[in-house]
């Protein structure tokens, strides 16, 4: 039962950091780390999915990692 409260705390907590970012930003994000996905995606499947290069994937990764880690300190 801990396990399972543990995990919806978890969740909470990614859906709350990942609401900080772009829409783009976020769906990049959870398609590359497979969060609410059943597993994760390459770039090159992301940027096929989104319809941009790949080069574009990875800077928006970039920008939306340096967000993140500046929102957490």
């Amino acid at each position: 039962m801990r396990e399972v409260t543990l995990q919806k705390q978890v969740k909470k907590e990614i859906d709350h950091r990942l609401s900080t970012l772009q829409d783009r930003e976020a769906e990049v994000m959870r398609l590359y780390y497979g969060l609410g996905y059943k597993r994760r995606r390459s770039i090159r499947e992301i940027g096929r999915r989104l319809e941009i290069a790949s080069q574009r994937v990875r800077q928006i990764k970039k920008q939306a990692m340096h967000k993140l880690r500046r929102s957490a300190t």
